[in-house]
């Protein structure tokens, strides 16, 4: 093994242990989400009667559905940290970082960015109108350049893994 293939071992575990990390946020706010959710079900939550309060026209199906809606945004967005770690976790324990699957692997991460970019952009214009303002949906394109970057990287990896396959074969 090269020095050039430890250094990448060895990056990647300390990434893979990073996202490992980065992961409690999502489960963080899901908890968060659920425990609201769970108070405005059950009327016990002084949280939510605020939010209830300060939207004295928002039936409170609209807000379990906009709570809901916000527990599959964090979903998501936590799926994409496991995804991104297992690559990372994968190519430290493997001899080389150019395998299919971890095309396959940013392609869905990208996919799936997108989708949370869209859910945060809607839930925040729904939680704007739930407080008693107007539903306008205000998109950040550059939000769009991390998933973009990811996915042209994909297609760069999947052309690594070819060149790859292909000296193995020869040898």
């Amino acid at each position: 093994m090269t020095e050039l293939q430890k250094k990448i071992q060895k990056t990647s575990r300390f990434t893979a242990n990073t996202f490992k990390f980065i992961t409690i946020f999502p489960l963080g706010g899901i908890l968060v989400t659920l425990v609201a959710l769970g108070g405005l079900l059950t009327g016990n939550d002084a949280i939510v009667q605020q939010l209830i309060l300060e939207a004295p026209r928002a039936a409170t199906l609209q807000i379990v559905l906009f709570l809901l809606c916000t527990i599959a945004v964090l979903g998501l967005a936590f799926y994409c940290l496991l995804q991104a770690q297992a690559i990372f976790r994968d190519i430290s324990q493997e001899y080389t970082p150019f395998r299919p699957v971890h095309v396959q692997r940013m392609r869905r991460i990208a996919l799936v960015s997108i989708v949370c970019i869209f859910g945060q952009a809607l839930t925040e214009a729904w939680s704007l109108q739930l407080r008693g303002g107007s539903f306008t949906v205000d998109l950040n394109l550059a939000y769009f350049l991390i998933p973009l970057v990811v996915c042209s990287f994909s297609f760069i990896l999947d052309y690594a893994c070819q060149l790859q396959a292909e000296a193995d074969t020869t040898l």
